[in-house]
């Protein structure tokens, strides 16, 4: 019996290892590999985030595919569709405990839903009573589902609306009259807000409890940035020059540039966007993804690449980290969605 035991003991701990995932670093970074790829959308995928437990993935459609897909981790095999967007998905999110699946759309409605697909409540309207006007991809939802950030094509904003209270604040003073609000990020709790503002590119970190601004960050020679992306401690800020493709790294108590990453083709003619950057949960690598069909890993710290890998598809649009930092994938215009890793 015993013996029957071991053996199944040493089975399951085989199937573990065969299927576990070391944690991506700077060290083994040269390592990633392309692990699989889901497809269903039939769109492009502009957002996708994964579970706090990291068991899940959400990602949202656009163009005719107003679809939300929630996938199993790290199998990358369907766990559900839920439909009901009119129109194309801006952000997608989940609740803090997981169970709860969040997107706001175009049609200016935040949809929140439960894992079996079935809608809990649609809200198109603060508790004011004023109408959500979601009408771009600059929207994003805290990690923990608590908080949902956005500006419009009016150059509105930035809002950020309460998930609990649905109260939503306008934190458009505290960019300084810089211009209107671009590319936004909002940290894991929603305590603290990152905005472009204006066409010279200057990033405003706003502390969303007192609405002002707690740092400026004014890249050298950025004629705008188009992506952002907050680290997990709240120490960093990345940003990337819409011209140049190169990414800039911040650090905010200093509120100095750190670091530039060079390596993405430069975007000259407007067709070679970087699309998404996102800290790992550590802080120490950043991901890229670009319309130049590259995927890139970079070392923050010293500012170099680390690895670069052709990306499958049209071009990718999105990237988001595993909590445990085991995973990270990236979207592409075609609706297909990778998973990198070492495995």
């Amino acid at each position: 019996m015993i013996q029957r035991l071991m053996i199944s003991l040493v089975l399951l701990l085989g199937v573990f290892a065969v299927q576990g995932f070391a944690q991506i670093s700077t060290a083994n970074a040269h390592n990633v590999k392309l692990l699989s790829q889901l497809k269903g959308h039939t769109g492009p995928v502009f957002s996708m985030t994964f579970s706090t437990n990291g068991k899940l993935l959400v990602s949202g459609g656009s163009a005719q595919d107003h679809s939300v897909r929630v996938w199993d981790i790290p199998s990358g095999t369907p766990h559900g569709v839920l439909e009901g967007n009119q129109k194309q998905v801006a952000a997608v999110g989940f609740s803090s405990d997981s169970t709860k699946v969040l997107s706001a759309g175009y049609d200016g409605t935040i949809r929140v839903w439960d894992l079996q697909g079935k809608l809990i409540t649609s809200i198109n309207q603060t508790a004011d009573k004023e109408l959500l006007s979601i009408t771009n991809l600059l929207s994003v939802f805290s990690s923990d589902g608590s908080k949902f950030a956005y500006s419009n094509d009016m150059g509105a904003g930035p809002f950020v609306f309460d998930m609990s209270s649905h109260k939503q604040m306008n934190f458009n003073s505290a960019l300084a009259g810089a211009g209107s609000p671009g590319a936004i990020a909002i940290n894991s709790n929603g305590s603290k807000l990152a905005v472009v503002a204006g066409d010279a590119g200057i990033i405003y970190v706003i502390d969303t409890t007192s609405g002002k601004a707690s740092a400026v960050l004014k890249p050298v020679n950025s004629p705008g940035a188009g992506q952002i992306a907050i680290s997990k401690d709240n120490s960093m800020v990345a940003a990337s020059n819409d011209a140049t493709s190169h990414i800039l790294i911040f650090d905010v108590a200093s509120q100095k540039q750190t670091a530039e990453l060079k390596g993405h083709r430069e975007n000259s003619n407007g067709t070679f966007s970087v699309m998404g950057i996102a800290f790992s949960p550590d802080g120490k690598v950043v991901a890229s993804a670009s319309y130049d069909k590259s995927v890139r890993v970079w070392d923050v710290a010293a500012g170099k690449q680390l690895a670069v890998f052709e990306a499958v598809g049209k071009g990718p649009c999105a990237v988001a980290w595993s909590p445990d930092q085991t995973v990270f994938a990236t979207a592409d215009l075609s609706g297909a969605i990778s998973l990198w890793g070492v495995h």
